[in-house]
This record gives structure tokens, sequence and C-alpha cells, in this order.
């Protein structure tokens, strides 16, 4: 790069050139637009400092521009804590919003309170709900036998079935029915153990066995188990419906 050394150079060489001697001028550099009397080597030195000179020039030039068209450092590191600041100070957007609990004046219901769960006898069952027809349960794992029961007390009433007596306590705590038919032997739980759970929930349905056995015995130990009455296999149609229309009395 041309420096102001340079511009000394230019400025010491007409003292040079007076201290050449004569045969070392070029009498060839009297052609127009030549300055007479100088020497070769020293015109074409002076040409060669000006053009480093203009490409020195131009190089500064281009570096100025790039220097000037290049961002600022600083302003880079400094560009993210403005825009944070402006985020900052930036007022947060309004959320939606929320309607009032109640009417404007309305009393102050207080703290929710949870309902109170019923206790006791009334806490098992459901509630009764009014219904038509009176509601059979029956209680047996045989389903021929229970094709003939649904078929002579369909038309009266509602029959429920259970094919064993764990649904059959299921089933009665659900359904409320009001009359049970329950055969004694059933897997699961017969119909002994469905019954005394049955009693535990009611006491006043009426529940009546079905049972191939016939003895003084059995018969006693029906009527001592919790049952109302009892009906004997093979059951016939007219015994079915008397039974149950004498339990519903």
């Amino acid at each position: 790069m041309c420096d102001m050394k340079n511009f000394g150079i230019l400025a010491s060489l007409p003292a040079a050139v007076q201290d050449l001697p004569p045969d070392m001028m070029d009498p060839g550099l009297d052609a127009p637009g030549v300055i007479s009397g100088v020497p070769a080597a020293l015109f074409w030195s002076a040409a060669v400092v000006a053009v480093a000179f203009a490409i020195g020039a131009v190089w500064v030039f281009r570096h100025m521009r790039r220097r000037m068209a290049a961002p600022d450092p600083e302003a880079q590191a400094q560009a993210p804590k403005g825009r944070a600041v402006e985020q900052q100070g930036a007022p947060a957007a309004p959320g939606p919003e929320v309607p009032p609990a109640g009417p404007v004046g309305a009393p102050d219901a207080g703290p929710s309170r949870v309902p109170e769960v019923a206790t006791g006898p009334e806490a098992v069952l459901p509630p009764v709900v009014a219904r038509g027809r009176a509601r059979v349960l029956v209680a047996e794992d045989i389903a021929s036998n229970f094709m003939l029961f649904e078929t002579v007390l369909r038309d009266t009433y509602d029959v429920l079935h259970a094919w064993n007596g764990r649904e059959a306590v299921d089933l009665f705590r659900e359904q409320r029915p009001d009359v049970v038919l329950m055969d004694i032997n059933m897997p699961v739980l017969d119909g002994y153990g469905a019954t005394r759970e049955i009693r535990m929930l009611s006491a006043s349905v009426p529940i009546i066995a079905v049972t191939a056995y016939v003895y003084a015995e059995d018969k006693r130990r029906i009527l001592e188990s919790g049952f109302n009455a009892y009906i004997s296999k093979p059951v016939t149609p007219q015994a079915l419906r008397r039974q149950v229309a004498e339990a519903l009395g």
C-alpha cells in the first residue's frame, strides 16, 4: 500500500535528474505528452509508482466499503438484550374473560357441601320405583327349567334370570324383585346361601324354594332357612302360578 514515503520519493525526482550524466538522457522522450530531458528508467519508475498508488487507493476504498457494510459486533451483542428488555416491558396480553359465578348481588352460597350418604338399612337397596307389573326373579342353573318358568309367568310378570346364587343376590340388590323363585342346588352359591344373603337385604320379600327333595326333613330345613314356601319338581304351570300369586298376596 502507498504511504507518505512514496510522495517523498516523487518530490525528490527533479533534483536527482539534474545530477545524471547527459548520456543517460533519452533523446526519444521529446514526444508530445512526455517531459523533455527525463531518463526513460526514471519515467517508467514513476509510472509504476503511480499504478501502485492507484491499486492501493482502490484496495483502501474497497476495504472501507466492506467495513461500512459489515454489522457492528457490539450492536449484535446488545441487540438480544434490547429485545429481551422490550419483551419484559411489553404489557401482558389480556386473557379470556371469566364469567361471574352468579348474578350480581346474589348471596354467597358458601363452601360447596358434599351430599350426605345415607347409612343404615335404607342405604342397602335403591329406592323403590313405581312400576306396573310385579317382578319375579328366577334363580335356576338349568336352561330348560328356566324356559318353563318364563313361559308360564311372562304374560303376567316381568321375569329376571340368575344362573347361580351369586347372580341372584346381585340381581336382587340391583332390581328389587317382588318375589324370588330360588333353586336349591346351584353352582357358585347354592339356594340356602343366596337366601341367607338376600335376607340381610330384605326381611319381607317372599322367597319360594324350588327343589326335588320333598321329605319332611327337607321341608323343615327350607322353612328354617328363610324361605316363605317351597314348590317341588317337576313344576306344573298351575302350581307355579298359584305359589307366585299367594306370595304376592
